[in-house]
């Protein structure tokens, strides 16, 4: 919009420039265009449910009406110069300890980054802010519709998914009966909702110029995507608009004509079947198919084939960014709420898979028209066209005008005082370890705390903590800051015990905030808090016996042989196996049946559902680091629009097999040995049958619990959605650290070979002893293959980071140093197991650090790949017999060096909170002479 105000004849009203206005806010909302007479249109909709257009920096929202001669009203604003309220020291006492710090590991015992902003002083803020905003209409004496709630102002139906936009703004239109416009707020952003059609034609055409732009903040540098006509401003959109106009023209329309008659010929083939059948048809998917083909003939010059292909990629992408969902409506929110986080993390409007999608095809197809000198006739010619004529169009800036011109109105609250609000939080909580005279590490930046590395992708969370870890030397621990989080970075192993052990009573949680309303899988051991959690690991401890673990064993052996067959046309070939990714599909076919009763065929399947919804769930990325900072920065937001620490998708397809498994068992009185089952037992009868006799194996299961079994008197129900918990966690857990181990244990023995010869010795003495069978017994008895296990969780632990969080007011003996509720305490697993004091010469591969004589050189506490205590994996049992029956069937049968591809030595992915390698383990496979 351009300074200065404007009149709307014939009413005496004006609107001024926002910078009169000192409480002024951007504002959002939608802008569609309707009038066909207007040749400065960007585009022409004749479906059209809420029209806005930028007026001065805020913006109208305009809807059809005949025109009322007989009303005025006078639209005008004035300087406000009322002294903003000023922050008292009052205001600014010490807040009580986060209660969470930021996890990045979805199911492991990870720690990440967490920021907690004073919730309630925030909540207060934005209460007196949201107080002020709402006068904004009466203040202009101009009418208005007061909102029915302080949060969503008068659009918290379609906010909250009740009604759709346009029953919302048709509502509001008929309250404004008989007005030619009136005040709205989208949020706490004032707009004007346009009734009189006079008026919009003045909006859109005789003063377009005070109207140019629609409401959209757009980051090209994020997403080259956003660039597109619809979404361009000011000069670069009169730009655009003038080079595109010859584009649409009707002989450009006419040489694409051809294409729609074929594309409504395969459209009529296809319905062809149908038509007089006893089937009926969903029309609108139909119809899909059939502009997708056209748009992807005339716009990419490509075949889609939807109609044909029900499973094309270009429809399916085209779904997902148009798909609307709570979690788009939060990411959108905090775009706009909170900007610079939105560049920091590169999250956009659109879905950045189905983005990098339309930028590779299109991309691709102009790289392969321009290199075989190809023209064809259609819309990305003529754009290839104008590109090559010298005018400086990126090849990105229309992609998404060509698909799609929908966007939803979106709400902006106050960014500049919410920032200075936050930077006087920091400011204050970076003082914390100070106040309490607890040696400490002063963050380096203002906004992520010690942990900016990681959170920017940067370094992987265990080097990030490994450094941190080092700077703290000579000290038993020291405060560290997770965003603004104070947390404690525990070094001494001996605090260590009495954290995990001696004093667990004042340490018993995770500092993981949890919503199973949201989403039922967060209910799962690992997560749960305090006395559900004493009650469920009380309950779930036989489940993991070694009587249970031999009654799956059959289950590994049979997903090892598909394994080695899988293997076995590889080997002594030219071609080299990326051992990680095979791993994982044994790991996950062993986890789908003992945790499923399913036949996942992920070594058969490379498809497999189960596996892509695995890694869909453990994938790290910039937009799942952003969501759970909204999580645990503004928890309300999360509960407001059900936002999950896992991706719901995968989540309600992991709920829907265990649940119609489940069903299916019940139904049928089925009975399976696996884990299900056990958990079925446990829920229809309330406990599971325990083992009469248990070794000493076991008795990390029983770790105190036991003792405080009698006193949790308190009773929990195992519902289906506790239950479905369980599976989800013992498959991603299973399958993840498992295939991890095994990777790094193969790329350790390929390096080096003595150590394989040795551990390859071993595995055929002992088999021999039991006729070349693989069995539990054959398994104990491998003790160097313990050592080398042992040796590549030190080297690799699964988990490079555990924390707990203090629940009771906690004095370190000896020390007035008091550790007050809420605050989390890190213990860098991957430091200690690399710190030369307990592992001398860290980085070399040396399986006899764990002889019994070597373990009792060190203190016990200094090595903990599954963390120790009540709390301590109690599936560790179960993964390490996984990890060993792979690695004896594979080394029974073939031998492992490295090859070009494989990386010396490993470069780990930043990105992910698991220690992972950026290029893959690959290795190659050859049969044993």
């Amino acid at each position: 919009s351009q300074p200065g105000s404007r009149k709307f004849p014939p009413y005496d009203s004006k609107i001024t420039h926002p910078t009169r206005e000192p409480h002024s806010w951007s504002r959002a909302a939608a802008l569609t265009e309707g009038d066909p007479t207007c040749t400065n249109r960007v585009h022409n909709q004749s479906v059209s449910t809420s029209l806005e257009a930028r007026v001065s920096g805020f913006v109208v929202s305009v809807r059809s009406q005949p025109r009322r001669r007989n009303k005025r009203a006078v639209l005008h604003t004035h300087t406000t110069r009322k002294a903003t309220r000023k922050l008292g020291t009052e205001e600014m006492e010490p807040l009580s300890a986060a209660k969470e710090t930021f996890i990045m590991g979805l199911l492991f015992e990870s720690l990440s980054a967490d920021i907690v902003v004073g919730v309630f002083t925030l909540l207060l803020f934005v209460y007196l802010r949201y107080s002020y905003s709402y006068g904004y209409w009466k203040r202009k004496g101009i009418p208005y519709i007061p909102p029915p709630t302080s949060i969503f102002g008068n659009v918290g139906d379609f906010i909250l998914s009740k009604k759709p936009p346009g029953t919302v703004m048709m509502e509001l239109y008929h309250k404004l009966e008989g007005k030619p416009y009136g005040g709205i707020f989208m949020i706490t952003s004032p707009a004007l909702l346009v009734r009189d059609p006079e008026i919009i034609k003045q909006v859109f055409v005789k003063d377009f110029d005070h109207f140019v732009d629609r409401s959209l903040n757009i980051h090209e540098k994020i997403n080259p995507l956003e660039g597109n006509l619809f979404m361009l401003k000011g000069k670069r959109w009169r730009w655009l608009r003038t080079k595109l106009t010859p584009t649409f023209t009707s002989g450009k329309i006419k040489m694409m004509f051809q294409v729609l008659i074929d594309c409504a010929s395969e459209m009529n083939a296809y319905v062809s079947p149908i038509a007089n059948s006893q089937d009926s048809l969903e029309i609108k998917e139909l119809i899909a198919k059939y502009t997708t083909d056209i748009i992807g003939t005339c716009a990419f010059g490509l075949q889609f084939n939807s109609l044909k292909n029900p499973d094309s990629e270009f429809r399916a992408m085209g779904r997902k960014v148009l798909t609307s969902s709570a979690t788009k409506k939060a990411k959108i929110l905090l775009i706009k709420a909170l900007p610079f986080l939105a560049e920091v993390f590169n999250i956009s409007f659109f879905d950045m898979e189905a983005s990098n999608f339309f930028l590779n095809a299109v991309n691709d197809t102009v790289e392969h028209r321009e290199k075989n000198n190809i023209s064809r006739s259609d819309f990305l010619q003529l754009l290839i066209q104008l590109k090559n004529k010298g005018h400086e169009l990126a090849k990105e800036t229309f992609i998404m005008g060509l698909l799609f011109e929908s966007l939803s109105a979106d709400i902006v609250v106050g960014v500049f005082t919410l920032l200075l609000f936050v930077y006087l939080r920091y400011s204050y909580s970076y003082g914390y370890w100070k106040r309490k005279g607890i040696p400490y590490i002063p963050p380096p930046t203002s906004i992520f705390g010690n942990v900016g590395d990681f959170i920017l992708s940067k370094k992987p969370p265990g080097t990030v903590m490994m450094e941190l870890y080092h700077k703290l030397e000579g000290k038993p621990y020291g405060g560290i800051f997770m965003i603004t989080s104070p947390a404690l970075l525990v070094r001494d192993p001996e605090i260590i015990k009495q954290v995990f052990v001696k004093d667990f009573d004042h340490f018993v949680d995770r500092s993981l905030n949890i919503h199973e309303k949201i989403n039922p899988l967060e209910g799962n051991l690992f997560m749960l808090k305090g006395k559900r959690w004493r009650w469920l690991r009380t309950k779930l401890t036989p489940t993991f016996t070694s009587g249970k673990i031999k009654m799956m064993f059959q289950v590994l052996i049979d997903c090892a042989s598909e394994m080695n067959a899988y293997v076995s046309p590889i080997a002594n070939s030219q071609d080299s196996l990326e051992i990680k990714e095979l791993i994982a599909k044994y790991t996950t076919d062993i986890i789908g049946t003992c945790a499923f009763g399913l036949q996942f065929n992920s070594l058969k399947n490379p498809d497999s559902e189960f596996r892509a919804m695995g890694r869909k769930v453990l994938t790290s990325s910039a937009t799942k680091k952003a969501k759970i900072l909204l999580i645990k920065a503004l928890p309300f937001l999360a509960e407001v629009f059900n936002i999950s620490f896992f991706d719901m998708e995968a989540s309600n397809f992991f709920l829907n097999a265990v649940n119609d498994t489940v069903e299916h068992r019940e139904k049928n009185n089925i009975s399976r040995s696996d884990f299900l089952q056990l958990l079925i037992q446990l829920k229809n009868k309330g406990q599971i049958a325990e083992d009469r006799t248990s070794g000493k194996e076991d008795a990390h299961l029983y770790y105190k619990i036991r003792n405080e079994e009698s006193s949790n008197n308190q009773k929990f129900e195992l519902n289906d959605g506790l239950l479905a918990a369980q599976c989800f966690l013992f498959f991603l857990a299973g399958f993840e650290t498992s295939s991890a181990t095994v990777s790094f244990c193969l790329y350790e023995l390929a390096l080096n070979p003595e150590i394989q010869e040795r551990l390859r010795k071993e595995v055929d003495t002992v088999l021999q002893n039991y006729k070349g069978t693989i069995t539990y017994e054959a398994i104990q008895e491998m003790d160097y293959l313990s050592r080398v296990v042992d040796e590549t969780l030190r080297k690799y632990p699964p988990v490079p980071n555990l924390d707990r969080q203090c629940t009771k007011k906690f004095t370190f003996p000896g020390t007035n140093h008091v550790i007050e509720k809420g605050i989390s305490l890190i213990i860098p697993v991957n430091a200690l197991h690399h710190d030369p004091k307990y592992f001398p010469d860290p980085e070399r591969f040396n399986p006899d650090r764990f002889t019994e004589e070597a373990k009792r050189t060190r203190h016990h506490y200094s090595y903990l790949p599954f963390g120790e205590g009540p709390r301590i994996c109690i599936g560790m049992r179960f993964g390490l017999m996984q990890t060993k029956v792979g690695l004896v069937s594979l080394l029974s049968k073939y031998k492992f060096s490295p090859c070009e591809k494989t990386s010396i030595p490993i470069v780990f992915s930043p990105k992910s909170p698991t220690p992972t390698s950026t290029d893959g383990i690959w290795l190659k496979i050859t049969n044993r002479e």
